[in-house]
């Protein structure tokens, strides 16, 4: 008796461990769909109204860009990696990044650059400062390119603590393409 009850308790919790897991994976596809969504809104936004127009809408806090508990927002970077805008950070607005490597040493703004003109969009890994911090934490960021009045606009979003092997098993028809 007592076996079949120590059983049945390994049995549930080891399904509520799966449970919760499932939960975990389902929860942080739909946060990565949803990071998609907001770049591709924003592309769209651009492309309707020109880039001044929407870089107010980007950049307002109570707009739609900042989102997920508002560690989501948008960056944009044109193809030589001139900063257009960053929502979280206004003062590199005008900074070129291209030689700005994460603590591994990934030069990850030409990743943008490079994932968008390959492939007009997908996902970059590399670690960056959550807003506020300044140790960096591990972050991927789904890049879009946008070609407007001569210019090539790569827009991006990305949440922190996620992987590029998370974004390989919740997204394996992007995998060829994953940075």
């Amino acid at each position: 008796m007592v076996r079949r009850v120590s059983m049945f308790l390994l049995l549930t919790l080891m399904f509520t461990g799966v449970a919760i897991s499932a939960d975990k994976k389902t929860d942080m596809k739909a946060r990565l769909v949803l990071y998609k969504e907001k770049v591709n809104a924003a592309a769209q936004l651009i492309n309707k109204e020109g880039a001044q127009s929407a870089e107010r809408k980007i950049l307002d806090k109570k707009g739609d860009f900042f989102f997920d508990s508002e560690q989501g927002y948008i960056f944009i970077i044109d193809s030589t990696g001139n900063t257009i805008l960053n929502a979280a950070k206004p003062a590199l607005k005008g900074k070129n990044l291209l030689g700005v490597k994460d603590v591994k040493g990934v030069a990850f703004f030409n990743l943008f650059i490079k994932m968008a003109q390959k492939h007009e969009n997908g996902w970059v890994a590399y670690s960056w400062p959550k807003p506020g911090a300044v140790e960096a934490a591990a972050k991927v960021s789904y890049v879009k390119m946008l070609k407007k009045d001569g210019v090539e606009y790569i827009i991006g979003a990305g949440p922190y603590d996620v992987t590029k092997e998370d974004i390989l098993k919740l997204f394996p028809e992007e995998a060829k393409k994953a940075l």
